[in-house]
């Protein structure tokens, strides 16, 4: 299954059915080349679909439906930890982000699995990069019943905390899972 980040509703219906994959969220066209333009052979298009907390991105294979759906509920800069092994941040400071995620009733059980923190990184207002939020003393800030479970079954909602480590206090997350083809994502102020 190819997995590639496209958008939902108005903008679906704009696209072709030659699309593999919906990702629900902002109803715009980036990312995609006009065929009267011809593409810069180093030019590296990167597309992020800007979210709010509450809004959903997902992952929709053409043949088989919704994959995943999820949305940050809740992102809290500096939380206060409650595991017994917590420690403080390497980098400086935590943001936990409260998850809802939900399989599709043909979920093929290796789509986007978990939400992993390695495939996220943090922007700072000044669009520097901390690529390496996910450290030993983020994964000890809550106890494992607190933290997002795998995703192993379909049809199922799942509900939990990760944790990134980053020196920023403000900025914009980044999440581009390995799962998906290209260079596709999602993006969340905070």
């Amino acid at each position: 299954m190819r997995a590639r980040p496209v958008l939902l509703a108005a903008a679906a219906a704009a696209l072709t059915a030659a699309c593999t994959t919906t990702v629900e969220g902002d109803p715009t066209m980036s990312g995609i080349t006009p065929t009267s333009a011809a593409p810069t052979p180093t030019a590296k298009v990167v597309t992020l679909l800007p979210k709010r907390l509450g809004e959903p991105a997902g992952i929709r294979d053409d043949a088989l439906g919704l994959m995943v759906s999820f949305q940050f509920d809740k992102i809290q800069v500096d939380p206060r930890c409650t595991a017994k092994s917590r420690t403080k941040a390497t980098n400086g400071h935590f943001v936990a982000i409260t998850i809802t995620a939900e399989t599709g009733p043909n979920y093929d059980g290796t789509t986007l699995t978990d939400l992993n923190t390695a495939d996220f990184k943090v922007l700072g207002p000044d669009n520097t990069q901390d690529t390496d939020v996910r450290t030993p003393a983020a994964d000890k800030c809550y106890p494992t019943t607190d933290r997002l479970p795998v995703l192993s079954k379909a049809g199922k909602t799942y509900r939990g905390r990760i944790v990134l480590d980053t020196r920023f206090t403000t900025g914009t997350i980044v999440f581009r899972p390995g799962t998906l083809e290209g260079n596709g994502g999602w993006s969340w102020g905070f």
